[in-house]
Formats: C-alpha cells, sequence, structure tokens
C-alpha cells in the first residue's frame, strides 16, 4: 500500500510484482496521504500532511470509516509518520516540536506523550523494534514458547486446548519428543451383562 499525494488515495499494488492493483481508499480527508499504517483491528490509518487529519478506512474495502484524529490541534503541521505500538495505540510524531503522542486508536483521543530529550529539532519518523511480547500475561515480556511453531504460544495453546499437557509440566506434549503413555483406568464400569 502506498500513498500518492497527486491523486489523494493509497493504492494497492501487488508485494511481488509491483504491479498497481488499484485504488485502495476511497472517501476520507482531500488532501495529500502522506503517512500509512495498518492498526491491529486490521483497518488502514491514513495520515495527511495537507488537513493533518488520520483517517481510518476499512482494511478489506478500503471504505472510509472516520476521521480518528486532527493533529492541527496539537500544533503538527504535517504528518509525515505514524506507527503502532506494541499495546495498539497509534504513535504520532509531532514535527514542530520533539515530541511524540499517543493516541487512541478509536477515538484519536491523547493518551499520553513523550517529550523526546534531548530535544530534536524535528521530529518526522518514528519505529517500534520488534520486541518480544508478553503472550501469556505474565508481565514478563518473551516469556513464552511457541515449541510446535503453530503461531500461539505454548501457554495459549494448553489453555485453549489444542493441545494436551498430560504430565502437567507446562509444555504441549508434541514438543516433549518423546511418546507419552496414556493410561486409562476403568473402575465401576457395568459390564454389558448387567
Amino acid at each position: 500500500f502506498v500513498t500518492d499525494i497527486s491523486t489523494g488515495g493509497v493504492g494497492e499494488f501487488d508485494g511481488m510484482t509491483g504491479a498497481k492493483l488499484g485504488v485502495f481508499t476511497s472517501g476520507g480527508s482531500p488532501g495529500s496521504p502522506a503517512a500509512v499504517a495498518f492498526g491491529p483491528n486490521g483497518d488502514l490509518y491514513v495520515g495527511d500532511s495537507t488537513t493533518r487529519l488520520i483517517d481510518r478506512y476499512d482494511g478489506t474495502t478500503g471504505a472510509f470509516v472516520g476521521t480518528v484524529a486532527d493533529m492541527s490541534i496539537y500544533g503538527s503541521s504535517f504528518i509525515a509518520q505514524m506507527a503502532f505500538g506494541p499495546q495498539g495505540d497509534l504513535y504520532v510524531p509531532v514535527n514542530s516540536a520533539p515530541t511524540v503522542l499517543r493516541l487512541n486508536r478509536n477515538t484519536g483521543a491523547l493518551i499520553s506523550f513523550m517529550q523526546l530529550a534531548p530535544a530534536l529539532n524535528f521530529t518526522y519518523g518514528l519505529a517500534f523494534r520488534p520486541a518480544a511480547s508478553d503472550c501469556n500475561g505474565n508481565q514478563v515480556p518473551g516469556d513464552c514458547e511457541d515449541c510446535n511453531s503453530n503461531g500461539l504460544a505454548d501457554a495459549c495453546d494448553l489453555a485453549a486446548g489444542t493441545s494436551v499437557d498430560l504430565n502437567s509440566n507446562g509444555v504441549p506434549d508434541e514438543c516433549e519428543g518423546v511418546d507419552v503413555a496414556v493410561e486409562v483406568v476403568l473402575r465401576d464400569v457395568p459390564s454389558l451383562a448387567d
């Protein structure tokens, strides 16, 4: 997905061939779209460098959902970059000040701001370093394994019942490299003659 300031839209392109698949966005704020990012909800967020608005588009159809934020109220002269942080909030640099805003991705409400020190003359872009997430909710980033490489943390696999842990050691049985013997004990089972 590439912004096109000359047409005021966002084009969709084939990632392998570079062939243009069409114009993705429709509606929204006319102007000069510059910043683009997919949110954790799957929607496309577009920051316009002329109107200073951040618009949200349906991530499947490209239909305009609504304006999320007006960056002019924060003193931004244009929007050049934005990114979603690890907790799903939208971060936008204010280029007229050494500040990065953290906004609610649905409402655009200001959650917090970071005054950058030492002060920068012109904040323009930002990115988040890929980091291990707290996928098992124990407040220890990276303390989660995906031993069977199915895209789910082992703790989540076990909790959802997609993997079993018959020996209760917290490791999905298919990852232990040994056959797990299953002992079935029948007690007080009536016979067919009863």
